[in-house]
Formats: structure tokens, C-alpha cells, sequence
């Protein structure tokens, strides 16, 4: 959940702090299930995920090397998680596989493993990019931008590239 800090106050004659924060009114039914109960939190400065215009050119350029290349974008888009992309490794039972296949952008199945005596299908997921951070998102796109410029496909210039990367990596 987004949050804003407002203040952080010491009321008198009391050893502990009260901190204001200010969120969304849509938060307002979650939150109000926890009032005057003890929780636990974890605070940590926001980080956007990605930007819209940094999503923008990713998909342009894909569309791009999908027409110089006469494949499917989504098809390219695969390619590019998979060489630029964010995955986990999974085991899971053989009856799971289709299942997972279906959950993650693109799985790749890298054979039969034993853990603690049980035999499972190890798996290789990759994340859809929307999920990226603006980090993970600045690597595919830089990975993207390479290889469209392999193919003689550019939308900007060198300098233009990196001038991008820093203001739109980080909206």
C-alpha cells in the first residue's frame, strides 16, 4: 500500500510515537479492520514500478522488430524476457506443470530434480514485465534497445538512449 508520512509525534508523559500517515480513501475499508489492534509494519520508501512512457517504447520497439523480423510481437516480447528478463527457479509435481505454464509469461522446463527424496520438474519462470521494478524494467529495455539496434531498428540516438533511460526509468 502507497503511503505518505505526515508527522511523527511524542505525546506527553508517554514513551512511545505516534505516526500519521496518509493514504488512499480506497484503503479506508482494509485499514479500518486493524484500528486499535497491534500490527506489525514495514515501512520503506516508494519506489515506482515502471513508467508508462518507458512501456511504450519497449512495445514500439518490439512492434518494430516484429515486422522487420516477420514474427509475432508477443513472440519477440518472449524472446526478450527470456535473454533480458526477471525469473524464479520452481519444483513443482509433474501434474503442476501445465498449470504453471499457464500462470507465468513464459516457462521453460529444465527436467526432473529429487529434493529431500521426491521427485518434481524444475522450472524456469519469467515474470511479466509489468511486474518489473523500474531497475529490472531499464535492464529489459536496454536489453530491447541492443538488439533492435542489431537490427538497424533505433528510436533515438545513443545519447537520447541513456537521457531516457535516467528520466523515464525512474517516473
Amino acid at each position: 500500500m502507497k503511503a505518505k508520512l505526515i508527522g511523527i509525534n511524542k505525546p506527553l508523559g508517554k514513551e512511545v510515537l505516534q505516526i500519521t500517515f496518509e493514504v488512499a480513501k480506497s484503503e479506508a475499508v482494509s485499514l479500518a479492520a486493524l484500528n486499535n489492534k497491534d500490527c506489525q509494519l514495514k515501512i520503506k520508501k516508494w519506489s515506482n514500478r515502471r513508467s508508462l512512457t518507458a512501456n511504450a517504447a519497449l512495445w514500439e520497439l518490439i512492434g518494430e522488430m516484429s515486422k522487420k523480423l516477420g514474427k509475432d510481437k508477443n513472440e519477440i516480447y518472449l524472446e526478450m524476457l527470456d535473454a533480458y528478463g526477471v525469473f524464479t527457479h520452481i519444483v513443482v509435481k509433474k501434474n503442476a506443470v501445465e498449470k504453471f505454464e499457464r500462470e507465468y509469461r513464459l516457462c521453460k522446463e529444465l527436467g526432473e530434480v529429487n529434493v529431500n527424496g521426491k521427485k518434481g520438474i524444475q522450472l524456469q519462470c519469467y515474470f511479466g514485465s509489468s511486474s518489473y521494478t523500474v531497475d529490472e524494467f531499464r535492464a529489459l529495455l536496454d536489453g530491447v534497445v541492443q538488439e533492435a539496434a542489431q537490427l538497424d531498428i533505433f528510436l533515438f540516438s545513443e545519447s537520447e538512449r541513456e537521457e531516457f533511460l535516467r528520466r523515464y526509468g525512474n517516473e
